[in-house]
């Protein structure tokens, strides 16, 4: 069955909004991890272990799993 050039033409806008939809994801868990002042490699415990009290530990761990699945 062959695919008309509409039918391509929907697909692509479909892939395109999902492309942003997924950045803009991205975007904001970024944003997140930069309001916590942390990135993806920052420590979340302190030198004894201990959770760092400076950071929303929760707001970290989501942003970053957001960003890598």
């Amino acid at each position: 069955m062959a695919t008309t050039q509409s039918e391509l033409m929907t697909r692509a806008q479909t892939l395109m909004k999902q492309k942003d939809a997924i950045e803009a994801e991205i975007r904001q868990a970024q944003d997140d991890l930069q309001s916590q002042k942390v990135g993806m490699h920052d420590q979340l415990v302190d030198r004894d272990g201990f959770p760092r009290s400076d950071v929303d530990l929760v707001v970290v761990t989501t942003a970053r799993s957001n960003i890598i699945s």
